[in-house]
């Protein structure tokens, strides 16, 4: 069996107020065995936690398509940093 590894899972939209949005940002390190499963995980997370608190600065709730469009991932050789941590299959503290 594979050694899950770190992945950095991001939600943002910076350039949101530009465009008459709010600025939103969310970040999540996802133990993972493949680059998929930590995807997978990192949106299921980041959903759960707009519809509970609204992704910061001002709670702002995007939509799935959103949440997709405005994700990225990343490899994470050091998980110091990110907002919230956890493995596939297990919610970070802040949801359990």
């Amino acid at each position: 069996m594979t050694e899950p590894s770190a992945f950095l899972y991001v939600v943002t939209n910076m350039f949101g107020c530009a465009i008459g949005g709010s600025e939103y940002k969310f970040s999540c390190v996802v133990y993972a065995c493949t680059e998929d499963e930590a995807r997978d995980w990192g949106m299921t997370v980041a959903i759960r936690y707009a519809s509970k608190f609204g992704f910061p600065p001002h709670g702002v709730t995007p939509t799935f398509d959103e949440i997709e469009h405005n994700s990225n991932l990343f490899a994470c050789p050091d998980a110091d940093g990110a907002d919230h941590t956890c493995a596939v299959g297990e919610f970070p503290i802040a949801l359990q």
